[in-house]
């Protein structure tokens, strides 16, 4: 739980940077996305990597699944013309972020 926690508290840093940026010049840079992106999908297969728990890269493979479903609505928002760009890229980078579940049949 407290990885799902330290994960939360980077994107709220990450999004409080994001909003700083896109008020100052109405564009989020790629850097901050990508990096977010890199970020918690590293965080968590080192997590699982270096876990005692047997069955523990299903902590892994929900970041990459949500990595997938907020690539898709983002693109969706980008190409439907709701959000821009680097809106619709920091979505994808929270969808890595965002935990489902304790378990992954869950």
């Amino acid at each position: 739980m407290e990885e799902v926690i330290f994960l939360i508290l980077i994107a709220l840093v990450w999004i409080i940077f994001a909003v700083v940026q896109d008020l100052k010049k109405r564009e989020v840079a790629n850097w901050l996305n990508f990096s977010l992106i890199i970020f918690a999908l590293g965080f968590r297969f080192f997590y699982c990597l270096f876990s005692q728990n047997a069955n523990s890269f299903s902590f892994f493979y929900q970041g990459l699944i949500g990595f997938g479903i907020f690539f898709v609505i983002g693109n969706l928002f980008y190409y439907g013309r709701m959000f821009a760009g680097g809106d619709a890229k920091l979505m994808i980078a929270l969808g890595a972020i965002l935990p489902f579940s304790e378990s992954f049949f869950t």
